[in-house]
Formats: C-alpha cells, sequence, structure tokens
C-alpha cells in the first residue's frame, strides 16, 4: 500500500500591542491561508503545501461613560496616533507581505520545477529500474542460489578438509613409522651385511688357512711318499743284506753240520779203532796213538782246509762286494758321502716323522673335523643368511610397495588438498568481492547499486563465459608441441607447479595420463586411420625409480573419427567393466614428481611422448 507524503509550510506571524488604553473595537485577528495546487506524482503519491500567516492585534479595555473629558481628548489623540501608527505598520506590513509573496510565488516556482524535474527523474528511475529487474532478477536468484550453494560447498569442504588434514597428519605419522621401520630395516641389513663381511673374510682366512694346510699336507704328503720309497729302499737293501747274512749263515750252519757229521764218522771211527785197542792194548797202544794223531791231524787239517777254503769264499765275495763298492764309490763318492748324510738325516726325520705322525695324524683328523664344522657353520650361516636376506628383501619390497602406494595416498590427498583449498581461496574471493559489492550497494543509491549488480554479473559472465572458451579451445587443441603450466599458492601452506608437455611425431599423440595412474589414452589427431600392433608405451618415473613398459597387441587399429579415435589404456584392476579398453599387467602406471611417457613404433622410434613435472614448495 503506497503512502502518501504531505509537505506542509505553515508561517505564523503574531504582532500584539498592548496599551492602557483600550479602543472601543475589540481585537481583530487576520488570517491569511494559501494552499498550492496539490502534485500528483508517480505511484499515487500526493504533495500539498499549505502556507498560513496570522496577524493577532490586540487593544486595551474599553473607558467607562463615566471618564473625565481629559481622559477622552487623550483617549483621542492617543487612538489617531495608534491609528497613524497601525496604519504605518500595516503599510510595511503589507510591503514585506507583498515581498514575501513574492518569494513564495518564486519558491513556488522553483517548487514546481523541481517537482516536475523529481518526478521526470522518478519516472525514468522506476523504468530503469523495472528493466533492469525483470532482466537480471532470475540471475541474482540464480546468484544468491549460487551463494547459498556456495557456502554449503564451503562448509563441506571446511569439514573435508578437517577430516583430510587429520588423515593427512595420520599418514605422516605412519609414515615416520614406516621411515623409522625402514631405517631400522637398513641398519639390520648394513649389520647383517658386516656380520656377513666378517663371515666372509673368516672363511677367507679360514680358506686360506685350509689352502696352506692343505698345500702343507701335499708337501708332508710327497716327503712320506719320498721316505716311504727311500724305507722301502732300504728294506729292499736291509733284505738283500739280511738274505746274503742268511746265506752266509745258513753256509756255515752246513758247514758245522758236515762238520759235525763228519766229528761223528770219525768219532764212530775213532770208538772202531779204540775198541780194537782195547783187544790189543799194548801192541797197539803206540800203533792207535800214532793213527789217532795222523788221523786228528788229518781231521783238523781237512777242516782247517774246509775253514780256509769257506773263509777264503767269504773273503773273496767280501772282497769282491768291497771291490764292487769302491769301484761305485769312486764313481760317486761324494754323491755317496751326501746319500749317507741325506740317509742319516732322512733316517732321523724318518724317526722324527714316524714319531710325529700320530701327532699328525691326529691334528689332521682334528682340523679335518674342525674344517667340517667350519664348512657346516659356513653353510648354516649361509642358508640363515640367504633365507633371512630373502625375507628382508621381501618386507624391504613389501616396505617398499606400503611406502609407494602411502606416497601416492599422501600425493593424491595433497592434490586433493591443494584444490580444495585452491577452491576455498576462489570461494573466499568471491565472497569478498560479493561482501564488498554489498557494502558499496548499502553506501550507494539504489540506481547506482542496480548498476553495479549488473555490472558485476555482466563482468562474472563474461569471465565465466572466456574461462569456457578457454578451457574448450585448449581440451580441443591438437598441436604438434603443447605445454601446459598451472601454479597455484595457498598462503601458509604449500605452492605446486605442475607443468605438462606433449609432443608428436606423427599422428598419434598421448592426450592424457591418469595423474593418479590409473589410465593412459592415445589418441589419433590425423584424417587416416592409424595401426599400433607392435607399439609400446614406456612409462619412467622419477629417473627409473618405476618402470613400466606396456606392449600393444596385435590388430589395435586407431580410427580418424568416432569412439575408436581414442584409446585408453587402464592398469590392472582399474578397467571398468562392460568396456573393450586394453589392461596392462601392471597395477599402476606410476605416480612421481617427474612422469616421461614415451610411444614407441616396431622400429624403436619415439612417436610420441608427455613429460610431466611437479614442484612443491613451501
Amino acid at each position: 500500500m503506497q503512502a502518501q507524503k504531505l509537505i506542509s509550510n505553515v508561517n505564523t506571524y503574531r504582532i500584539s500591542s498592548s496599551n492602557n488604553v483600550q479602543p472601543i473595537s475589540g481585537p481583530r485577528n487576520v488570517v491569511i491561508n494559501r494552499t498550492a495546487p496539490t502534485v500528483q506524482t508517480t505511484g499515487g503519491q500526493t504533495a500539498t503545501s499549505v502556507r498560513r500567516i496570522e496577524m493577532k492585534k490586540s487593544y486595551g479595555a474599553s473607558v467607562t461613560p463615566g471618564a473625565s473629558s481629559n481622559i477622552v481628548q487623550t483617549g483621542v489623540n492617543s487612538l489617531m496616533n495608534g491609528r497613524e501608527k497601525e496604519r504605518q505598520e500595516l503599510h510595511e506590513l503589507n510591503d514585506r507581505f507583498a515581498n514575501y509573496i513574492d518569494k513564495v510565488k518564486h519558491l513556488e516556482d522553483e517548487n514546481r520545477r523541481l517537482t516536475e524535474e523529481l518526478i521526470e527523474l522518478k519516472n525514468q528511475w522506476g523504468k530503469e529500474t523495472e528493466r533492469i529487474k525483470e532482466q537480471f532478477d532470475s540471475d541474482m536468484w540464480e546468484l544468491r542460489k549460487s551463494l547459498d550453494a556456495a557456502e554449503a560447498a564451503k562448509v563441506q569442504i571446511e569439514m573435508k578438509i578437517n577430516s583430510f588434514e587429520d588423515f593427512i597428519q595420520e599418514s605422516e605419522l605412519e609414515l615416520n613409522e614406516v621411515n623409522q621401520l625402514h631405517n631400522a630395516d637398513k641398519e639390520t641389513i648394513d649389520k647383517m651385511n658386516n656380520l656377513l663381511a666378517d663371515y666372509e673374510n673368516e672363511a677367507v682366512s679360514l680358506r686360506r688357512r685350509l689352502t696352506g694346510l692343505e698345500d702343507e699336507k701335499i708337501k708332508d704328503d710327497k716327503e712320506i711318499s719320498r721316505l716311504k720309497d727311500e724305507v722301502a729302499q732300504l728294506k729292499k737293501d736291509l733284505d738283500k743284506e739280511t738274505l746274503d747274512h742268511i746265506m752266509a749263515q745258513n753256509e756255515v750252519q752246513s758247514l758245522r753240520d758236515k762238520i759235525e757229521f763228519l766229528k761223528k764218522i770219525y768219532e764212530s771211527e775213532v770208538r772202531e779203532l779204540t775198541a780194537l785197542a782195547y783187544k790189543d792194548p799194548t801192541e797197539s797202544k803206540d800203533f792207535w796213538r800214532n793213527e789217532m794223531s795222523q788221523a786228528l791231524r788229518d781231521i783238523q787239517s781237512e777242516y782247517d782246509r774246509r775253514i780256509d777254503s769257506i773263509q777264503h769264499d767269504m773273503e773273496a765275495q767280501y772282497n769282491l762286494k768291497i771291490q764292487e763298492y769302491r769301484i761305485t764309490q769312486t764313481k760317486d763318492s761324494q754323491e755317496t758321502i751326501l746319500l749317507r748324510e741325506e740317509n742319516t738325516k732322512l733316517k732321523e726325520q724318518l724317526s722324527d716323522l714316524r714319531n710325529r705322525l700320530p701327532e699328525l695324524e691326529a691334528r689332521n683328523n682334528e682340523l679335518e673335523r674342525m674344517l667340517e664344522l667350519l664348512r657346516r657353520e659356513i653353510d648354516e650361516r649361509n642358508r640363515n643368511y640367504d633365507l633371512e636376506r630373502a625375507n628382508l628383501r621381501k618386507e624391504l619390497s613389501n616396505r617398499q610397495a606400503q611406502l609407494e602406494n602411502i606416497i601416492a595416498e599422501l600425493q593424491i590427498l595433497l592434490d586433493a588438498k591443494l584444490s580444495l583449498e585452491l577452491e576455498i581461496v576462489a570461494y573466499r574471493k568471491m565472497l569478498e568481492g560479493e561482501e564488498h559489492r554489498v557494502n558499496q550497494k548499502n553506501v550507494m543509491s539504489p540506481s547506482q547499486a542496480r548498476r553495479m549488480d549488473v555490472e558485476d554479473s555482466v563482468i562474472t559472465r563474461s569471465t565465466a563465459g572466456q574461462s569456457h572458451a578457454a578451457g574448450q579451445s585448449l581440451g580441443a587443441s591438437s598441436t604438434t608441441k603443447t605445454q601446459i603450466t598451472s601454479s597455484s599458492t595457498v598462503k601458509g601452506e604449500m605452492s605446486a607447479k605442475t607443468s605438462f608437455q606433449r609432443t608428436a611425431k606423427g599422428n598419434v599423440t598421448i592426450q592424457e595420463c591418469s595423474p593418479d595412474g590409473k589410465y593412459i589414452i592415445l589418441e589419433n589427431t590425423g584424417s587416416q586411420p592409424e595401426n599400433l600392433s607392435g607399439f609400446k608405451v614406456d612409462r619412467n618415473v622419477d629417473t627409473g625409480r618405476i618402470v613400466v613398459v606396456y606392449a600393444i597387441p596385435e590388430g589395435v587399429i586407431l580410427e580418424a573419427t568416432g569412439k575408436k579415435r581414442s584409446l585408453k589404456i587402464w592398469a590392472k584392476g582399474c578397467k571398468p567393466s562392460g568396456t573393450d579398453d586394453l589392461e596392462c599387467q601392471d597395477a599402476n602406471w606410476g605416480i612421481g614428481s617427474l612422469i616421461v611417457t614415451i610411444l614407441i613404433n616396431k622400429k624403436g622410434e619415439e612417436k610420441a611422448t608427455h613429460t610431466q613435472r611437479t614442484v612443491y614448495q613451501m
């Protein structure tokens, strides 16, 4: 309901005069009312101007009829003088009133002109406002809805950020624990390597000692063999000498037996002769004495002859041997002396070795037993070391896989956190701009505020349209070499700078590489189909930390148009069901700060590359 505005100007003039003499006529009041014409404004409002001028003059009390003539005369004179003064005052007042009326007319004309201008401005302002309102009311409503949605999204994002920060803190704690375990594993591996080196050095020293002992044993075996040969030769010589001695003894024994036999014969003959002698002792006593003496002499001579013959033979044989020995000695006298000395030494050494042989055999057995124990211990330690090294390598690979997964998750969380922080900064800037615009609207007049809203909306739409057009042009670009650099900074947090560079030597390009390492997209930018049979995709992460090579199977062709213009190669386990995309055998293509993806043809030539560099700074 529209309210009416009443503009009222009331000017009141009061002129009072009081004397001791009151005229006969009563007080007079002069009231002038002047009302300006009513003005009907746009929107049904009414403006009215009312001016009121009131003049009041009072006189004194009336004179009673019983007053003196002096008083009457004085009163008449006073009345005349008063009337004259009143006339003059009335004349002055009329002049002033005429001037005032002229001023009022002038002001009314000015007010009328200003009112017309105001009505014209109001008419213009209302039409412009209605037009702008009709034009941008829907946009403002959408902006309010977007602002409310942004507020709700901001709250959700802040909640997500808090949860992500908690998760990042937990991940950092887990990462620190994993790093501590990794460092402990490294220390354990270093200790085990040092222990293994000590064992290997000890084994080398034992092998050297064993080699020395084996060499010494070989020398001892050779010496023993040589001594055994010498002992065998000496035994042969001894056997020969013993045989000769036995033969000589046999000959002596045979000669003694022969002598004993002859002695028995001779004794029997003597007994016979004695018997004969007893028969004629007197006659034959001298005869038999002579005969016996002669027989004894003959026997003695025969015995001496035989002994001399045997002795002569033995001396001849001995002399022959001595002669042979002397002949040999004359030939090898020096060697014989040396051989005798060496033989003596060898005999002494042989006796010593024979004495030491049980000790050496016991020592050899002990060393062989120790060597066997050491070999068993070394084999056991090697088995334990190999088992522990395999376990440590397995655990290290598991820890490295866990660490890579944690780093990948942390990288994803950092990227998500960074994107959320960038969105928060963008929302904050938008809200600050909105608050600034609202504050300016509160300070400005309604028409200027409307105009500012329109300008902000137009600028926002223009900026959004330019961004959308830039995104479309960027997504549709298929130049030979493309480099995109995105830099984002959040105050007090972290700045990340990621650059992508793509090159192609032909129609096939690496269109996209998933930041989380789930897929790679190849695209045909030419007008002819491209056969990718035998091509390979080589992906190198952080200069060899992760290397993934995938061979494209036979029969894969990229069409020039349609859905088969691009080819998506998924990591293992990431391929959606119901698609005919390819899938590699690795669980992830790899995540890192420097990722180089290369497409290689059958001849080993690089046909396309995709390089991603990410730099994080606090």
